[in-house]
């Protein structure tokens, strides 16, 4: 269990890092989530419970768990000699907030446990006990990118606790979940058709018509993880030029944004080349590239981070300086089951689903509850509710430097 002190730096409700206001801090105690399963899939309900040991009395304004997927990004870009530092944390989840930079970010998958909806206000003192608060989460089906940590940033799937002060959110416990991203195939609009791109040389830069072309074509445009990439390169070559070689690779690019400042890397998963080439007046090439089984999926809903998959080629001709060169996007889907048919059989999951950790054993015999204008010990400026009630003294002790720090960091 982690062991929290009393001198906690806190997570705003509105905003940055900051410490409780003076005289209003939690003690010393420990902390531990507890789940049923760290595996996580799409529509999956998480079970689990939230154990608190405290050897002194606590007082806060509530207590909570989350779903935090959080991307983290920081790099530097030079420009005309000039070097920029960028940092940014956003939400990957689709309805989370947009906060600035360094926010505490309330997820769309969350659980008050102490009150009765997370705007509450009441005070929450516990007594010197052990206090056992199960909850149920359920996981998102909306498109997400797997986890990932690079040079330039990183992005984990994990259940949180927090804990509020008077103006504060702090973290007290953690566990990460182990999560694959989740793009489903059945929701992309013809994902089964066919799919072309044509490239050549024109007989000069006056003039639209090709003297060579290439057609790369794909037979349709989603796959899954481990599956074959058939393709069939055409090449229409009416003056007999000299193919010299034919390259095809299958790249994974992965863009990072701050604000418009950007930094790419580029994967190469798989690659096709032919230099065995007979000379005619059409040659075709067929051929097939495989996607690795651990692939991560596609993404590009939120432009903070994107994972892109591209079918690029080059034809090599003798008589040109430079290659024929084209490419196709293609998306990488985790599952092609209907998003009814995953329901379902989640529906059926729960029927004999065991929850390890009943409602009916919560352990609150030792706590009190009281409203905040009835306590004495804190100020009677309520804690914000959300981001836009963030009051300016909390503003005021913000850092700017990092993300919220793991509990054991605080000490």
């Amino acid at each position: 269990m982690a062991s929290i002190g009393a001198t906690l730096a806190g997570l705003s409700a509105g905003g940055r890092l900051c410490k409780p206001a003076k005289g209003d801090h939690f003690g010393q105690f420990d902390c531990e989530i507890e789940l049923d399963k760290i595996v996580a899939k799409p529509f999956q309900r998480i079970f689990g419970q939230l154990v608190i040991s405290n050897l002194n009395e606590i007082r806060c304004f509530g207590i909570r768990v989350q779903l935090d997927a959080i991307v983290n990004l920081k790099f530097d870009t030079k420009v005309d000699n000039r070097l920029s530092n960028h940092k940014k944390i956003e939400g990957i989840l689709q309805d989370a907030l947009e906060p600035a930079e360094g926010y505490y970010i309330a997820s769309p998958v969350l659980e008050d446990l102490s009150n009765d909806d997370e705007t509450s206000t009441r005070l929450v003192v516990l007594q010197p006990g052990t206090y056992t608060y199960p909850f149920v989460l359920t996981m998102p089906g909306e498109t997400l990118p797997a986890p990932f940590r690079s040079q330039y940033g990183n992005l984990h799937y994990k259940i949180v606790a927090y804990m509020a002060s008077a103006f504060c959110y702090v973290q007290v416990a953690e566990k990460a979940l182990r999560f694959k991203g989740y793009n489903n195939l059945n929701q992309l609009p013809n994902y089964l058709e066919p799919i072309k791109n044509e490239s050549g040389f024109q007989t000069s830069m006056f003039s639209k018509k090709k003297v060579i072309t290439a057609i790369m074509t794909l037979n349709k445009r989603g796959f899954l993880p481990g599956d074959d990439l058939p393709f069939v390169l055409s090449i229409i070559n009416p003056k007999w030029f000299v193919v010299r070689k034919i390259s095809v690779n299958l790249v994974r690019r992965v863009i990072y944004n701050v604000n418009g400042a950007t930094k790419t890397t580029l994967v190469n998963l798989d690659s096709f080349e032919n230099t065995e080439i007979s000379k005619d007046d059409e040659i075709y090439c067929e051929g097939k590239l495989s996607i690795p089984r651990n692939c991560m999926p596609t993404y590009n809903a939120k432009p903070v981070y994107s994972v892109i998959h591209l079918i690029q080629y080059q034809v090599k001709v003798a008589e040109y300086p430079g290659p024929m060169k084209g490419q196709l996007e293609v998306v990488i889907g985790t599952t092609k089951e209907s998003v009814e048919t995953l329901m379902s059989r989640r529906m059926s999951n729960l029927q004999v689903e065991d929850n390890p950790y009943p409602a009916t054993t919560r352990e609150r015999s030792n706590s009190t509850v009281s409203r905040l204008s009835d306590c004495s010990v804190v100020t009677t400026t309520s804690m914000p509710p959300n981001y836009s009630q963030l009051n300016s003294r909390a503003v005021s002790l913000l850092s700017l430097d990092t993300l919220p720090p793991h509990y054991d960091d605080l000490m």
